[in-house]
C-alpha cells in the first residue's frame, strides 16, 4: 500500500506500482480482494484494480473468508467475495456468519438467513448469537436456551445466561452461579462457580471464592 498526495493505491513486493494513488483509503488485500474508500464511499477491488463491488457504500467488512458485510447508513446487507448481492442492506444488526447461517435483527427480532438471503430461521427471538457444534443460543423473554438449525427449540430458555456450546458443554447461568450443561440441557456441572469460561482441551477455566483454577469436564477439579 502506498500514500501520495492523501491518496491511497498499491505496489507489488518489487514496488512496481499496481494501482495509481486514486483511493480516500484502503485496506489490506485478503483472497486477492481489497476494500477500498473512493469520494467518501467504500466499494471492493480485485488485484487488477477492477470494482466487483461498485463503492456506493458507507462501510464494507470481511464477515469471513467467502462473504462481506455492506452498510448503507444503519443497516446491513451481505455480498460474496465475488461481489455478488446476496441481499440488500436492510437489516438492523447482525451477530456474523457460522455454520452456513448468518444472524439477522429485523423489526426487532432475530433470525437466521443462509448463503441466497432467504430466511431459514423466522426473526422471533428477543435475541440470537451464533451456531456453534449445532446449535444457538437465543434469548426469550429475559432468558435464554438453544434452537438447533431448523429453529426448533431443543434446550428450553430458562437460563440467565450461557454462551456457545464448546466441546460439548456450554457454559450457564442460574441464580448468579455458573456451571456447564450438555446438548440435551442436562447440567452436568452444577452451577456453583462465581465465573466460568468456555471448555478448551478438555479444561475449562473457573473462580470460586476468589480463586482461581481448573476444572474437567466432569467438574473435578484439576490439580
Amino acid at each position: 500500500m502506498i500514500k501520495l498526495n492523501n491518496e491511497q493505491g498499491f505496489v507489488n513486493i518489487n514496488g512496481k506500482k499496481m494501482m495509481w494513488p486514486i483511493f480516500d483509503e484502503v485496506l489490506f488485500f485478503h483472497n486477492d480482494i481489497a476494500t477500498v474508500k473512493l469520494n467518501g464511499k467504500w466499494g471492493l477491488i480485485n488485484k487488477n484494480g477492477d470494482f466487483i463491488i461498485n463503492p456506493i457504500y458507507d462501510y464494507i467488512s470481511h464477515l469471513n473468508e467467502n462473504f462481506i458485510t455492506i452498510q448503507i447508513g444503519n443497516k446491513y446487507g451481505f455480498a460474496d467475495k465475488n461481489g455478488k448481492i446476496i441481499t440488500e442492506p436492510k437489516f438492523d444488526d447482525t451477530n456474523g456468519f457460522y455454520e452456513n447461517l448468518i444472524s439477522v435483527l429485523i423489526n426487532d427480532k432475530w433470525g437466521f438467513i443462509d448463503t441466497n438471503g432467504e430466511f431459514i430461521i423466522k426473526p422471533k427471538f428477543d435475541y440470537a448469537g451464533n451456531f456453534n457444534e449445532g446449535l444457538a443460543d437465543i434469548k426469550l423473554n429475559e432468558k435464554w436456551g438453544f434452537i438447533n438449525n431448523k429453529g426448533e427449540i431443543v434446550i428450553n430458555p430458562i437460563f440467565d445466561e450461557v454462551e456457545s456450546f464448546s466441546e460439548g458443554l456450554a457454559k450457564i447461568k442460574l441464580n448468579e452461579k455458573f456451571g456447564f450443561i450438555d446438548k440435551s440441557g442436562n447440567i452436568v456441572i452444577n452451577p456453583i462457580f462465581d465465573e466460568v469460561e468456555s471448555f478448551y482441551n478438555k479444561a475449562a477455566i473457573v473462580q470460586l471464592n476468589g480463586k482461581w483454577g481448573f476444572v474437567d469436564t466432569s467438574g473435578n477439579i484439576i490439580k
